[in-house]
């Protein structure tokens, strides 16, 4: 009354489990990132204060949505623009002033942001914005 056990077919019919539910496992990812990245994002209105260590005016500056998107002009010091939640932007030089060039950071869009430029490292050092932090 023993059971013989054909261990050959036992280990084809065991890969052939393991690859259906792996399988499985991978389309049901792949088809669940597929449908959030179809929903659509939150949009809210960002507030960006800019913070000018350079010797130009706040009007040479413009926050540009990466990879392509809306922009958005500094009239005084802060602007406002709706775009999703956590879109991509960065501190760049305004289209309005060809002559000038200029690359800051980029940030990942709140409801409040602060961005500096900084043309000749005159502003505060990295490590003193780091202070209390850790």
């Amino acid at each position: 009354m023993y059971l013989r056990i054909n261990y050959t077919k036992f280990k084809k019919v065991l890969t052939g489990v393991a690859s259906i539910v792996v399988l499985s496992s991978g389309s049901w990812f792949v088809f669940n990132k597929i449908d959030e990245s179809a929903k659509p994002k939150e949009i809210i209105q960002g507030t960006i204060h800019l913070v000018n260590y350079c010797a130009v005016s706040n009007n040479s500056f413009m926050m540009q949505s990466i990879p392509e998107g809306p922009r958005a002009f500094f009239g005084g010091s802060k602007v406002n623009i709706r775009v999703p939640k956590g879109q991509k932007m960065q501190l760049v030089a305004s289209s309005r002033y060809p002559d000038f060039s200029f690359e800051g950071p980029i940030i990942h869009l709140a409801e409040e942001n602060t961005v500096i430029a900084d043309c000749e490292g005159k502003g505060p050092s990295t490590l003193e914005g780091l202070k209390g932090n850790f």
